[in-house]
């Protein structure tokens, strides 16, 4: 999710640094979506899951 960038001439791709708001934030987005997914698949009910 973070920009990257290609170079071509030297043929790397270039991210951000790994503490970088936009990454701090990415990582969370992350943490939270497969947080939520397993609350979801190991709820007892619809209604447990929402």
């Amino acid at each position: 999710m973070a920009n990257t960038t290609f170079n071509w001439a030297m043929g790397m791709v270039k991210t951000p640094p790994a503490d970088s708001e936009e990454s701090i934030i990415a990582a969370n987005i992350k943490t939270m979506m497969a947080n939520e997914e397993a609350r979801i698949y190991l709820a007892n009910s619809e209604e447990e899951a929402r």
